[in-house]
């Protein structure tokens, strides 16, 4: 049995973050931090990074055994 990795239960909303990213610049407000526009897409390319990482390292046969090299 094939273990799946589920993707994030979100999808990242580019045109969102672009119009967070104008509005956020045309007002002076910081695009970093916890509220800034940049936040969302800083936490989700790290992720999806490891992700692919991981897909990419492991074949079919790991991922049902686990990786025991760890």
């Amino acid at each position: 049995m094939k273990k799946k990795v589920s993707p994030p239960t979100e999808p990242f909303d580019y045109e969102l973050a672009k119009q967070k990213v104008k509005e956020q610049f045309r007002t002076g407000k910081s695009l970093y931090g916890k509220d800034g526009a940049f936040a969302p897409l800083l936490k989700e390319m790290p992720n999806s990074i490891l992700q692919g990482e991981m897909e990419g390292h492991l074949d079919d046969d790991e991922r049902d055994s686990g990786n025991r090299k760890n």
